[in-house]
Order: C-alpha cells, then sequence, then structure tokens
C-alpha cells in the first residue's frame, strides 16, 4: 500500500508495530511527545529485537502534527490519560474516510475518540503481543500474539496491512467480551509486577502474588457479571497464568511506566473496576488498594 501509516506513541507497542509495518514496506509515521524517544527514533530509526536477532529499521518520527502526512490509516498506542490529547491531534491529519484504532490498555478510551472524530472514524481492538522498551527507540519483542479486531469493512485496509507484516489477526463481531479478557489480565498481572518489580513470569511461583491475583480476579468478575459480559474463558486465574508463561521475560506496561518515572494507568484499569462496583454496589477492597498504593508509589 502507497497510502502512510500514522502511529500514536513511541513506547513498546508503538516500536513493535511501526517495526513490523515499516519491515513489510510500509511507510510509517509515529507522532508522540516524549522528545527523547521521537528524537532516537528520527535519528536511527527502531532498534528491534525478537528471536530471529537485532533489526535496525528507519522510521519517520516527530513531536510536531503538522509535520505529518494526511492518513487513512492511524494506531493511538499512547496512555489512557493521554487520550482526549491524542484525538485533538489526529483530527486534522485523519481524512474522512480514514480509521483510527486503538490498541490501549483500560476502558473509556473509545468513547473519547468516537466522541471527537466521529463513531465511523474510530475503533477499538486488543492485542495479547508482548514488549518491553529497553531504551529509548529500542523494543524486545517478549510475547507473540495477535490483534483482535472488530468483523467490520472499513477495517479491512487495516486488516491487509497488519497481515501483511506478519501480524496474526482475528476478527470478531462483539469486541465486549475481548477487551473484558485482556482488562482482567491487566488489572491482575499490571499493578503487583509493578510494586514487586517483577517480570512476568516471577508471578507464577510466587504464592502472596497467586492470592492476590485471584482475589482481583474474584472482584472483576463479579463486575463483569453484573455489566452482563460473557468472558472469553472459564478460570479467569488459569488465563491469566497461561499469559504469564507466554511473557515471562517481559516487564508489565506499568511496571516500565514506574521504572521511567512515567503516569500509569491504574484509573483506567483497575481504577475502572473500583468505579463499576461502586454503580453495582459490588465491594473491591483489593482493586481500591491496589489503586492507593500505585498512587502512592508515585507520590513519593
Amino acid at each position: 500500500m502507497n497510502d502512510p501509516v500514522l502511529i500514536m506513541g513511541s513506547g513498546a507497542m508503538a516500536c513493535l508495530f511501526a517495526a513490523r509495518l515499516a519491515q513489510a514496506g510500509e511507510e510509517v509515521w509515529m507522532l508522540d511527545e516524549w522528545a527523547e524517544g521521537i528524537e532516537t527514533i528520527r535519528s536511527r530509526g527502531i532498534q528491534y529485537l525478537d528471536s530471529s536477532g537485532p533489526k535496525q529499521v528507519k522510521i519517520h518520527a516527530t513531536t510536531h502534527p503538522a509535520d505529518c502526512p494526511p492518513v487513512k490509516d492511524a494506531l493511538l498506542l499512547v496512555k489512557s490519560w493521554q487520550t482526549a490529547r491524542a484525538a485533538q491531534q489526529i483530527k486534522p491529519l485523519l481524512l474522512p474516510d480514514g480509521m483510527l484504532l486503538t490498541l490501549q490498555n483500560g476502558l473509556g478510551n473509545l468513547e473519547v475518540l468516537s466522541a471527537a472524530l466521529g463513531p465511523e472514524r474510530a475503533s477499538a481492538a486488543v492485542t495479547t503481543f508482548g514488549a518491553t522498551l529497553k531504551n529509548p527507540g529500542e523494543v524486545w519483542l517478549r510475547g507473540e500474539g495477535e490483534i483482535v479486531m472488530r468483523d467490520l469493512p472499513k477495517l479491512d485496509r487495516l486488516a491487509e496491512r497488519f497481515q501483511s507484516a506478519q501480524i496474526a489477526i482475528r476478527r470478531e463481531t462483539d469486541l465486549r467480551a475481548i477487551q473484558w479478557g485482556k482488562l482482567l489480565v491487566n488489572a491482575a498481572v499490571n499493578p503487583i509486577s509493578a510494586l514487586l518489580s517483577l517480570p512476568n513470569g516471577r508471578l507464577l511461583g510466587n504464592a502472596p502474588a497467586q492470592t492476590l491475583m485471584q482475589q482481583i480476579l474474584n472482584e472483576a468478575t463479579q463486575i463483569a457479571a453484573a455489566e452482563k459480559i460473557a468472558l472469553p474463558y472459564e478460570d479467569p486465574l488459569d488465563y491469566v497464568n497461561s499469559v504469564l508463561k507466554i511473557t515471562a521475560e517481559n516487564r508489565s506496561s506499568m511496571l516500565q511506566d514506574l521504572t521511567r518515572g512515567a503516569p500509569t494507568e491504574i484509573s483506567e484499569i483497575n481504577g475502572a473496576l473500583v468505579s463499576l462496583g461502586e454503580r453495582w454496589k459490588i465491594p473491591t477492597p483489593t482493586n481500591q488498594a491496589l489503586v492507593l498504593l500505585i498512587k502512592a508509589r508515585i507520590s513519593g
């Protein structure tokens, strides 16, 4: 395809997908406010490491929206607390028949994007890839995954791009169950790995961590039932542990955020569960405690 692809963000997942798409011959532009990351990518490209070895991939990168070309396809991979700003930046760049696909964590992002861009120009998807940003512009693949996206004709163009880049995709008519399935994984893994400063795999043999994850999931599954969500797995903890095995070497996004002193998505993940628990009068003491602990860690 000749049309450029815009990726908003310069963290681990943004670099991962930018590198894969560029390797497949796509013209990729990256837009983000993180000056150090963008300058590194602009000057030397993305350093991408997977099982086949290291690669260096040239990418267009800028901190200025005015530098970017108009696009039909864009991916949003910024943190949830940056969504409203990103929507305003992409708005003049996204062509009338364009599509912005958010691959973000947490709840509420699509609603913000739809309000800013129009519901016909924004859609959500879920990714199960694991990646770690070792340094600005340097990403290590920590777990091969897939992108689960809605089965809509307006997403066919993006689906074709992913397939050409050997990024596995799966199409679903209803994404709510998939989104909630990932929400529970993030809620169980991210804050605990972040507070303990452990890669994912180290949570597998950690009995207290397993107990905490079970408590998080017990609260979350009650809320999912109240929301009439049919989760895409029978045993949430078994599924979380299967994800931990696949991404054993990965450092969760929340751990990466804390390590570099960046804001986290705790409010959009565990905080979202707390808010929904209040709405349904379902107690969420474990999720509440984790929200406070992460916020206390940031404040300290």
